[in-house]
């Protein structure tokens, strides 16, 4: 009786002829995207193929936070604390581009007040894909206004995720930090 159950509570199996039609239409959609990305979203061959993308346009924000996390951790463990934050700027775009995501560094913010836009020399460090800002520090410790100034960057610009990182530190796992604007 049991492994009736068990039977009939297992998915189908997809054929190979189906398996790889979805793989090549998620490949198509979403070719801008890593590698690793895409193969998340084709072991979901038991979801139908639209609610693979509506789970897409919802995590997207979290698989390239994934991403970027994995670069932070990469690039410090090869250099460790002690340079500057242009430094870690830098290196940390030429990192995430390595891992295929497209980077912005040193992008201009403008203050848009009463519908007019004012240019007041606001620079965000690196914007990932168009969605995710970072914010890079090489201080001793993180204040309030740091987590503030990412908030406000990310009301500004209308991106829903941010991230904090301290690079000026001893461990690493506790200096990154999420900062999310109605996600």
């Amino acid at each position: 009786m049991n492994a009736e159950r068990d039977r009939r509570l297992q998915r189908p199996r997809l054929c190979e002829n189906q398996r790889n039609l979805r793989e090549r239409k998620v490949k198509h959609i979403f070719s801008q995207t890593t590698d690793n990305f895409c193969r998340i979203f084709i072991n979901f061959n038991h979801i139908p193929y639209r609610t693979i993308i509506l789970i897409l346009e919802v995590m997207i924000e979290n698989e390239i936070s994934y991403v970027i996390k994995g670069c932070i951790y990469n690039f410090y463990n090869q250099t460790g604390p002690g340079l500057l934050e242009s430094a870690y700027e830098y290196a940390l775009c030429y990192e995430l581009e390595r891992a295929g995501l497209t980077t912005d560094c040193q992008v201009g913010l403008p203050f848009v007040y009463e519908n007019t836009k004012l240019d007041l020399g606001y620079r965000v460090d690196i914007i990932v894909s168009n969605r995710v800002i970072i914010e890079v520090k090489s201080v001793e410790n993180l204040k309030d206004v740091h987590y503030k100034q990412l908030l406000t960057y990310l009301k500004l610009s209308n991106k829903k995720l941010g991230i904090l990182v301290n690079f000026n530190t001893s461990d690493i796992n506790t200096s990154i930090k999420r900062i999310v604007n109605n996600l």
